[in-house]
């Protein structure tokens, strides 16, 4: 047990533990149990066939609990199974060697908090889905690059900085716009 103070991956599950206590615990034991048990056991039986041995699939267990805790308490158990088996099978899909280039359900916190957040999101739709790109090509690139455990940050801030620019350039141009008769 020692594990979960030395590495990161126990240390972040003792902090979610401890979230999810301050929080007074879980009234939909159902869809924690749906979205644990779906990441663990796709995740247990991939490393099974790739070891040979069974072992504690620790990063799917954390996906599980990103998923759950982002997902609606009002969603179905099985909305919150298929969206972690999605997550894990994505992150066993995806991957450069051996190494997945993303957390999954990370990402999903990603396009559905930080993106949709209003004071950074855009409004119009045409430029959400820029704003997307920029962000998911930026996290890409930045992992490939070899940015680590910062990638999504960085992925935030590359799109960030691009809506500022054009929130900036579209200030620029509207007096002109205005100027204009044609």
């Amino acid at each position: 047990m020692s594990w979960l103070l030395r590495t990161a991956k126990g240390q972040l599950l003792l902090i979610f533990g401890g979230l999810l206590v301050l929080a007074g615990g879980t009234s939909n034991w159902r869809n924690l149990a749906a979205a644990v048990v779906t990441a663990c056991l796709i995740d247990g039986a991939c490393m099974w066939l790739e070891l040979g041995r069974p072992r504690l699939p620790t990063s799917a267990l954390l996906s599980a609990l990103i998923v759950f805790f982002i997902l609606s308490p009002s969603e179905s158990w099985l909305v919150v199974a298929w969206t972690s088996g999605f997550a894990i099978a994505a992150k066993r899909l995806v991957r450069v060697r051996r190494e997945h280039i993303f957390n999954p359900a990370a990402a999903l916190f990603l396009a559905f908090f930080m993106l949709t957040d209003l004071p950074t999101s855009p409004n119009r739709y045409v430029d959400q889905v820029w704003y997307g790109l920029l962000a998911a090509g930026g996290a890409v690139a930045a992992q490939l690059l070899g940015a680590g455990q910062t990638y999504l940050l960085v992925g935030t801030l590359v799109a960030n900085l691009g809506l500022a620019g054009v929130r900036a350039w579209r200030r620029q141009a509207a007096p002109l716009l205005a100027r204009d008769p044609a």
